[in-house]
């Protein structure tokens, strides 16, 4: 699927012109200033907006300012301490858990078949979790259809004892994962279903963040 539009904006007194497009299922932002081009990777939804330039690094990442009673802010944070029940290893790269905070190459689990079982751990002080699927590459958005996404996780609080099962869409931007409460402690991410690659069985997970409230 190939689908653009154009837009023409007013910016620092130049004409800018820019076109969103996609790719299978990414979606890309190409910025055009006095015959100057550069084609971004989008990540969007509601609360957040990555953009992820054609080196695969990510350039910026904005999401919404929440105060409450004006002192209370939400922001995001990455995994520091992600650990996983496996990692693809391929030659000299390893797809480790480790990537899960980078968004320039994804955590693959490295078990036979689709990964159902495998799982993600961490500890964090939160409510919600944000959670951005597949194969995510600016320079090869073909890897996204033809490795696997996941479609269907428990989430479980492991010090409550308390499981939570999510349906995701098949998409690679931020898709939120709320718990309804805070929590602090442990949590294991399982897959239980995935969304087929068209030629790998490796299941793929870009990027886990989770919401931090300070105040």
């Amino acid at each position: 699927m190939h689908s653009e539009e154009e837009n023409v904006s007013a910016v620092w007194n130049n004409i800018c012109r820019y076109s969103i497009s996609e790719e299978g299922m990414l979606t890309f932002l190409t910025v055009s200033v006095k015959g100057l081009e550069e084609k971004f990777l989008m990540l969007v939804s509601d609360e957040i907006l990555g953009l992820i330039d054609s080196y695969n690094r990510l350039i910026f990442f904005g999401t919404k300012i929440i105060k409450q009673g004006g002192f209370n802010i939400e922001c995001l944070s990455t995994l520091e301490n992600a650990e996983a029940s496996s990692e693809l290893r391929e030659g000299k790269t390893l797809y480790s858990s480790q990537n899960l905070k980078k968004f320039n190459t994804p955590w693959v689990e490295g078990v036979d078949g689709q990964g159902i079982g495998e799982q993600i751990s961490f500890s964090a002080m939160t409510s919600c979790l944000y959670f951005f699927s597949g194969y995510v590459s600016a320079q090869k958005p073909y890897l996204y259809m033809q490795n696997s996404r996941p479609k269907r996780i428990k989430v479980t609080l492991v010090e409550q004892k308390e499981d939570f099962y999510f349906d995701l869409e098949d998409t690679p931007n931020p898709q939120k994962l709320d718990i309804g409460k805070f929590y602090r402690g442990e949590i294991i991410i399982e897959i239980l279903d995935v969304y087929p690659g068209s030629k790998y069985e490796d299941t793929c997970v870009n990027a886990i963040m989770y919401k931090v409230v300070f105040g």
